[in-house]
């Protein structure tokens, strides 16, 4: 047995269903970082086994059963004049409100504005630092 099955099967022999149990404790005599291992696990479980467990107050399971056979509410009582509304009545009211103002500010745009455009030429000095498009031109026809 090598290190990786002793581990896998470290929980089996602490539950008392390991296999090969004799393959384990040979491999545990003969490795020190295994027994290492299985000695952590044995000594977690006695400090689990010592430790108190909480009770439950006595009157617990009682409130629980009464909570569980309480009826559920009705929503809708039409014979007594009243109809509880949906969770999401509200939510839907608040965005038709937010889609109403929307609405409005978007028809109350003003209309777009022509901004004046001059176009000069830079001459031969600066055509080094203008932008050419032909290039890009070139490059997208190739991609069609």
């Amino acid at each position: 047995m090598n290190c990786e099955t002793f581990r896998d099967s470290t929980l089996d022999w602490l539950e008392g269903s390991l296999a090969d149990a004799a393959g384990f404790r040979a491999h545990r005599a003969a490795c020190p970082a295994c027994a290492g291992l299985v000695e952590g696990f044995e000594e977690n479980e006695r400090l689990l086994r010592g430790a108190p467990v909480p009770a439950a107050p006595p009157e617990l399971w009682s409130r629980i059963a009464a909570a569980v056979a309480k009826p559920a509410p009705s929503f809708a009582k039409a014979s007594e004049g009243w109809r509880a509304r949906p969770r999401w009545v509200p939510f839907a009211a608040a965005a038709a409100a937010l889609l109403a103002v929307a609405a409005l500010f978007a028809s109350a745009r003003p209309a777009r504005t022509e901004l004046p455009l001059t176009i000069v030429d830079a001459g031969p000095a600066l055509g080094a630092f203008v932008p050419r498009y032909e290039a890009a031109d070139a490059a997208l026809a190739l991609g069609d």
